[in-house]
């Protein structure tokens, strides 16, 4: 299946407007998005009043605007007698709750997420206004220090569903990092894998990148020529590879090498003074011995800006290598003070 910008790409070209692959308004934003105002124009004459409404609100989370009294209106157009729209309601709740949100109102916000999830589920399972509101619970969660929650949300995202690829790899990226918070690896192992497989399907090279490298980072440190291999681990919940004593997850070096190459060549840009994703790549560079493929070895070491990359950097370069790291380190510590 296409990807709404391909089908807006398509309508460039003379293809027939439809709605067989995406409702009308799912393009929009999309043309919205990209900035393309003729497709817009011809877009916007397809919605309905509620629609448009919804297309503006959307319009004003661009420009970083306020769109609360547009919320208002959106609700009042899509819950009244004569123009209710069930599902479209549920998106302008979820729209509310996010606004709430920024605004400070908690108790608001989480009322009005969980009721605009709730409606969607009935409505629309696994669309993707239900899939924005199961993540943005999520994050909701999240925010309120509250990632066991978050956890079970994303539990609700199953594959049999019809979910979105780019939404099985956010919520796996997701269950994975609060996993390994919590010292859960085998299943933070597991979901950053899933995360890589279902990263493919999305053809956003970002995605991509940080699910891989967070499979890279976890599993790194527990490669076993003895263990199963991860589609085999993935497949049954219960199955697993321990380590050789017995309590830690194992990996086979051949998985890790798989991600390991698909990744290697992916990323042009180091700035950035927290870079877990890099030292993820890092980590799977030693345990693989590949170090002198790192992609930022023969880049200008200024622009390295995590100082506990550059400090792991120090401690795995010989010393004529070496130095210049720690020369950065030196500057970083500067700035620090």
């Amino acid at each position: 299946m296409r990807t709404p910008s391909q089908v807006i790409s398509g309508l460039k070209t003379g293809e027939l407007l439809s709605e067989d692959e995406y409702p009308f308004l799912v393009l929009a934003e999309q043309a919205l998005g990209e900035g393309d105002a003729d497709i817009l124009r011809i877009l916007k004459d397809e919605l309905t009043e509620s629609q448009r409404c919804v297309l503006e609100i959307t319009s004003y989370r661009i420009q970083g605007r306020d769109p609360g009294e547009l919320i208002d209106r959106a609700l009042a157009i899509t819950s009244s007698r004569d123009s209710r729209d069930l599902q479209l309601e549920g998106r302008v709740r979820m729209e509310r709750g996010l606004q709430r949100f920024i605004n400070g109102d908690i108790e608001g916000a989480d009322e009005d997420l969980a009721w605009a999830e709730a409606r969607l589920r009935s409505m629309a399972k696994a669309s993707r206004d239900h899939d924005l509101s199961l993540l943005n619970k999520a994050s909701f969660h999240l925010s309120t220090e509250a990632p066991l929650m978050a956890l079970q949300v994303y539990g609700e995202i199953s594959v049999s569903a019809g979910h979105a690829d780019e939404t099985l790899t956010l919520s796996r990226l997701g269950a994975a990092r609060i996993l390994a918070s919590i010292g859960e690896l085998f299943p933070a192992i597991r979901n950053a894998w899933n995360a890589t497989l279902h990263a493919r399907n999305t053809g956003f090279p970002e995605l991509q990148w940080q699910a891989n490298t967070l499979f890279l980072g976890l599993a790194a440190d527990n490669l076993s020529d003895d263990a199963a291999p991860m589609i085999e681990q993935v497949s049954d919940p219960a199955s697993r590879s321990f380590a050789e004593d017995g309590v830690l997850p194992a990996i086979l070096p051949e998985d890790l090498q798989e991600i390991f190459d698909e990744t290697i060549t992916s990323e042009s840009e180091f700035d950035g003074d927290e870079r877990p994703d890099l030292r993820g790549l890092l980590l799977s560079a030693v345990a693989l011995d590949r170090i002198d493929e790192l992609p930022w070895l023969e880049v200008d070491v200024k622009k390295i800006e995590d100082p506990v990359l550059v400090s792991a950097m120090i401690s795995i370069l010989d010393d004529e290598r070496a130095g210049k790291w720690q020369l950065r380190m030196q500057e970083l510590m500067q700035s620090i003070e």
